[in-house]
Parts: structure tokens; sequence; C-alpha cells
């Protein structure tokens, strides 16, 4: 399942500044304007899958990498209506328009807006510090057009599930701060910008069992965790809201990259299968 999100943008050399469709003519023979259209993938599978996400909100960020260039990265910031666009670091739009290979990187990382970092160990790479692991959709090798006839250059970015990324909701869960954690699982992550490789990736972060914090969803909470390679086979979650704490593993089960699982979660009239420590 697709669904195509964007808006038309207008970029000056240095500083980008949005327009829409209509206002095109505001563009300067010295101005490439940014077209860009933004499209979410759903991971193949049943109803169970992980449901990436679909509409983006004011405040949202997706941040481009360019092939082999490390002056900056493109910020686009969607403001409920439009995205705008702006260059970080030196990187300008000449660079983008002039770049012999014309691919890029894209990534959409939940609630980050601050700008990445070239790290000491890694110089083709754009990094964010340690987080907790966030929701995150990725585009690798994503090629893009410039138009030199109508100075546009044309971003088509399609984001979808990448990695060891795992998102578990726990159904039935009273109102509360629920932590979720598992011996095999990450909490938090780096995620980073190759613009060698056109890749995102992320290093895991923190020790392994540590808790993630639950966030509300409608039928109960969800936890997204960083799994080992290969996955996590017969999974045992230990799941607490300070008060109590309850165990549970899944025999038989695996706990799978780029997917999402949903759970019965305990009652005070029905474990459903928890044990209550």
């Amino acid at each position: 399942m697709k669904k195509t999100l964007g808006t038309l943008m207008a970029c000056t050399a240095l500083l980008c500044s949005c327009s829409s469709e209509e206002e095109v003519t505001r563009q300067t023979d010295e101005q490439y304007r940014f077209e860009v259209n933004i499209t979410t993938e759903q991971a193949a599978g049943a109803a169970e899958t992980r449901a990436v996400k679909q509409t983006f909100v004011n405040g949202d960020v997706v941040w481009v990498g360019f092939k082999d260039n490390m002056n900056g990265v493109l910020k686009l910031t969607y403001d409920g209506t439009e995205w705008t666009p702006s260059c970080t670091g030196t990187l300008t739009n000449d660079q983008i328009v002039t770049a012999d290979e014309k691919r890029c990187a894209a990534v959409w990382i939940d609630g980050v807006t601050t700008e990445p970092k070239i790290p000491s160990w890694g110089k083709d790479f754009f990094v964010w510090d340690s987080i907790p692991v966030p929701d995150i959709l990725v585009a690798s090798e994503q090629p893009y057009t410039v138009d030199d006839k109508t100075k546009t250059i044309r971003l088509n970015l399609t984001l979808g599930i990448n990695s060891s990324i795992v998102k578990i909701t726990v159904t039935g869960l009273a109102k509360g701060t629920w932590k979720l954690s598992e011996q095999d699982m990450l909490n938090k992550l780096f995620p980073c910008i190759n613009t060698n490789y056109l890749s995102v990736s992320y290093a895991g972060s923190g020790d392994y069992g540590d808790t993630i914090t639950g966030h509300p969803a409608s039928d109960g909470y969800y936890f997204i965790g960083s799994v080992k390679i290969g996955g996590v086979p017969n999974p045992t979650f230990t799941l607490t809201n300070g008060t109590d704490t309850y165990t549970k593993t899944f025999t038989g089960k695996t706990l799978k990259w780029k997917s999402a699982i949903k759970i019965a979660g305990p009652t005070k009239s029905d474990l459903k299968g928890w044990t209550k420590e």
C-alpha cells in the first residue's frame, strides 16, 4: 500500500524557501526550485505487519543526503500544509544540480529535528546522537533529476521500513507509564546517512534488555526497539508499570526484523497468559 504526500518547493542557492505550485513564478533565473514527492511504503504481510506512517504532521522533518557530498544535508520541514526545504552546513543546490551522480538517500526519524553530525570515525556518515529507538522510515539509492529548462530539481522519495526496527503493540493495558524489555532488544540507536553507499543505517546503543517506554495507541501501548541480526526466537517480554511486573514467553515465535506484533496484555481480571511477579 502506498500513499503519496508532498508539495512543490522552491530553493535558493543557499537557503531554501517554500512556495506552492501556484507560486512557481516567484523563481528567478538564479534559482532552482525543488519539486518533491514523498511516498510511504507498507511492508508486505498480514494485518499484524507494522503499519508505517501514512500522513505527515506539522513539525515532521525528512533529511536527504546526496551522493559523496559531505557538505551538509537537505532538511525538509512540514508545516501541516507544505514543506520548507533548507540546506544545512555548506550544502548548496548548485552542488546538487551539478553532481555527476544524481542520487540520494533520505530518512524520517520521528521527533528528531536537530541536524546530524559528521563523526570522527567515518568520513562518509552523517550521524545523529544516540536516541530512544524512534519510528523511522528510510529511502536508499534514490535517483533525482534536474531539469535545466524549468530550473527544477525533482526528488521522488519512497520511504519504507528498514533493518532491525520492530514494533510491539500490547493491547488492553490500563492507562499508565508502561515499559517493556527483552534480553535481545535494544532501546537506543545512532541513525546514520551514508553518502557513499547511499543507505540509512543505525548502530545499536545502550544495553540489551534495557526497558523501552511505551507510547499510547488506540488499543493499548506500542513499543519500538531494535533486535539482533536474525531476530529473536522465543522472545520473553517483561512488562511493568512501576507497580506491577509481568512476564511472558512466546514459544515458537520469532521477533523478526522489519516486523510488528500485536499481543494481548494483562488486565486485572485476565492475565492473558502473563505471569505476575
